[in-house]
């Protein structure tokens, strides 16, 4: 169990600083400091909504465990996920803007 939990926060430390890493960059694009990280995050996301289409994207994930995670972390951004009738149980569906899914989601 001890290696399943070190696993766990090597996971969680290395989402925090994709997270820190966007949302300076998010901070400084917008010009609002002193805001909380996932609140940057949601609000870039909006602005390119706005401005580019969405696509929608397939994630494979390779235990169940990362399923949550990823899914957590979408409901963070307020993306919704879903997956379609007869995929497997660690596919996730999310429509989200192009730009947004190459520089945050892939870079998990």
């Amino acid at each position: 169990m001890g290696e399943a939990m070190d696993a766990e926060l090597e996971l969680i430390e290395k989402l925090r600083r994709i997270e820190a890493r966007y949302a300076q960059r998010a901070r400084s694009d917008a010009g609002a400091n002193g805001a909380d990280p996932a609140t940057s995050i949601r609000s870039v996301l909006q602005a390119m909504a706005q401005r580019e289409r969405c696509v929608e994207t397939r994630f494979s994930m390779p235990d169940s465990f990362c399923e949550i995670i990823f899914m957590l972390l979408l409901e963070r951004y307020g993306l919704q996920a879903y997956r379609y009738s007869g995929q497997r149980r660690t596919t996730v569906m999310v429509e989200a803007p192009r730009r947004f899914v190459a520089e945050v989601l892939f870079s998990i």
